[in-house]
């Protein structure tokens, strides 16, 4: 497209008018034709002309926009234009939806819209249009469904390296490493990780891997389930294959696409406590001392739920939707998790579970804002359990490989809602008080799995349809058939939890008798108590760390020193009140300089860690490879994120 001429800057506020609205309606024009004019000005194809025209629609709104800001006659009609323009965001994203294959297809358009989408995310004038933050919002949704899979980006046992990737390497290499970087404040230790995170950010996107990578993992901060690349040496086989629950530096690799050989995946099973040949969990160690009898037999026997689990059944209900930004899966929170569905079916999906969740929000409660009374909640309940009725009928009635793609649709849409109403179901029967017996909470145990069950048959029967059309390529059949499968093994795996929860745990001469009552909850430790420390892990990394660094990312420009300011104002509060009060207790004061001294030792601790640079003998870390500098970064940066939870802020 041609350059836009000079006039842009004229004097005359009709003229700048009019060489906007030309603008409009040359855009206009292009994506009413389907971009099929892309030859007259030089392109051979398509997508580099639609990344054109994109760039060229921000820089038409910027000027568009510019124009409110001054008092001419012409003020009324430049609004009208602004609605035309942001209405051509509208309509590449439809466009960008529907030819989502052809365009993902060009090489390196991956990089390029999301370099876009950054740089219109960062105008200001974002602000003026809800419609142009919605479709920010959707276009990051978009690009983040088509991008190409992470085993794309492969070629043999190493990633293609990209330009964009190896500056974003150097960057990082200069970044915070060695005894040189001693973090002053609170806001070098959050400029440190910030600065890590986007930089991840820019590899993956440089090497065309899916950015959803660049997540901090969940379980970051828990003992059982932190990675152990953050905590061990790179000369350790716990480093490479893990331990336990705890991921090693092969299960990220296998993460970001690549392949391991086969004795490596055994080793690797072979850590998590599995043999290799039959995937059998190995037994515990002789050594380890056994848990009381009571919890060993509840362990053994049927299930159980914590709020964190039923908080993840919501929260995977969200991923399903990419509700709130979430879009992966809970899995390691998960309890008896259901199938992973075809990403492209719930794409087609996912308006119609937005509506669910919405309306279930307004009809019953919002998760986030749960009832705070038992009252309420008992109301709740029973309005819940009959919404769960009716729908578990609607759904047994349109589950039937015989009916039409629509009606099995409606099946699946529904099946949905009923997994989301018990999730919430179960969230107001945890937070019951006093808490529910245990017969009761089995037998809700009880029926969320028969709803789980009847979730997973609903999806297999539109599966099994598909299969069975005589159209459908027999690679189709196979590739739906293997989610069959799991759905089935799902199904047997949940039937045996319901005779155990039916028929009561086994007798034991060496257990307990089941209460009916729940068991008090164990007391934490005293404050002083070292066993207090940490009894409470941070569940979900990503809350976590958002509370570490604060809602806004830091400028480095302004100084600010966070904690030096609060004791300044605390100790400026103090003297006021000691001069207009009278000292309130023998001590007080003494006592808040105590607690200066604890945070200050806490960071000190903080602050020799992070000059240490990184995790036990980071310094040998292999940095041959694309995938060994890609690995090296994700490790600091995860390093660097767990560190900050002993740097109070």
């Amino acid at each position: 497209m041609d350059p836009p001429p000079a006039n842009d800057s004229d004097p005359n506020p009709e003229i700048r008018f009019d060489h906007w609205s030309d603008q409009v309606e040359q855009i206009e024009t292009s994506i009413s034709n389907g971009f099929s004019d892309h030859e007259t000005i030089g392109m051979h194809t398509i997508p580099p002309y639609f990344l054109t025209i994109y760039s060229r629609i921000r820089v038409l709104l910027r000027g568009i926009s510019a124009e409110l800001a001054k008092d001419d006659s012409v003020k009324e009609n430049v609004n009208a234009l602004l609605d035309r323009a942001v209405d051509l965001l509208g309509r590449c994203y439809e466009y960008f939806q529907e030819n989502s294959a052809t365009l993902i297809g060009f090489e390196s358009f991956y990089v390029k819209i999301w370099s876009h989408i950054d740089a219109l995310s960062r105008e200001p004038f974002v602000s003026f249009r809800r419609e142009i933050q919605t479709h920010i919002l959707r276009m990051t949704s978009l690009a983040a469904d088509v991008a190409p899979g992470a085993a794309a980006a492969w070629h043999g046992d190493d990633i293609r390296n990209h330009n964009r990737f190896q500056r974003a390497f150097t960057e990082f290499m200069e970044l915070g490493h060695g005894p040189s970087f001693q973090p002053r404040d609170d806001q070098d230790v959050r400029y440190l990780i910030v600065r890590s995170r986007r930089l991840v950010h820019e590899a993956l996107l440089g090497l065309r891997l899916p950015l959803s990578l660049a997540r901090i993992p969940d379980g970051l901060f828990n003992d059982n389930t932190r990675p152990t690349y953050v905590d061990f040496s790179c000369h350790s086989d716990e480093y490479l294959y893990g331990l336990g629950e705890r991921p090693g530096v092969l299960s990220l690799k296998l993460k970001l696409g690549g392949q391991v050989t086969a004795e490596q995946d055994s080793r690797i099973e072979e850590a998590r406590g599995i043999h290799p040949e039959n995937g059998i969990k190995r037994p515990a160690s002789p050594n380890q001392a056994d848990p009381p009898a009571a919890k060993r037999a509840r362990a053994e026997w049927g299930y159980t739920m914590t709020m964190d689990n039923v908080d993840a059944d919501i929260e995977d209900c969200y991923s399903d939707a990419q509700y709130k930004g979430i879009y992966d899966r809970p899995l390691n929170r998960l309890v008896t998790p259901t199938a992973t569905n075809r990403p492209d079916t719930l794409k087609a999906y996912r308006n119609d579970f937005l509506k669910r969740i919405r309306l279930y929000r307004i009809r019953y409660y919002d998760p986030d804002q749960p009832p705070v009374t038992q009252a309420l909640r008992e109301a709740i309940l029973s309005r819940l359990e009959g919404g769960i009725n009716s729908t578990r009928r609607s759904v047994q009635e349109l589950s039937n490989r015989e009916f039409s793609s629509i009606r099995l649709k409606e099946a699946r849409i529904a099946a949905y809602s009923l997994k989301y109403l018990r999730a919430l179901h179960m969230k107001l029967l945890l937070s019951s008080t006093p808490p529910v017996s245990g017969r009761a909470l089995d037998e809700a145990l009880f029926d969320r799995l028969e709803d789980w069950k009847i979730f997973e048959r609903a999806w297999t029967e539109a599966d099994e349809r598909a299969i069975g059309l005589p159209r459908t390529s027999e690679a189709t059949r196979q590739y739906l058939g293997r989610f069959v499968a799991e759905r089935e093994a799902n199904c047997r795996n949940w039937d045996r939890l319901q005779e155990q929860l039916e028929s009561g745990p086994p007798d034991d001469p060496t257990t307990p008798e089941r209460s009916e009552e729940p068991e008090e909850p164990e007391q934490p430790g005293e404050p002083g108590d070292p066993a207090a420390a940490g009894a409470e892990e941070p569940q979900n990394s990503h809350n976590y760390l958002a509370s570490i660094l604060k809602p806004s990312l830091p400028i480095r420009m302004v100084y600010t020193g966070e904690k030096i300011e609060r004791r300044r104002e605390e100790r400026m509060r103090a003297a006021i009140n000691l001069h207009a009060l009278g000292p309130d207790l023998p001590n007080d004061g003494e006592a808040k300089e105590d607690e200066y001294r604890r945070e200050d030792m806490i960071r000190s601790r903080s602050e020799v860690r992070y000059k240490e640079g990184g995790p036990a003998g980071f310094g040998d870390i292999p940095k041959t490879t694309v995938f060994d500098k890609l690995a090296y970064m994700i490790i600091l940066t995860h390093w660097r994120c767990y560190i900050a939870k002993d740097f109070p802020v």
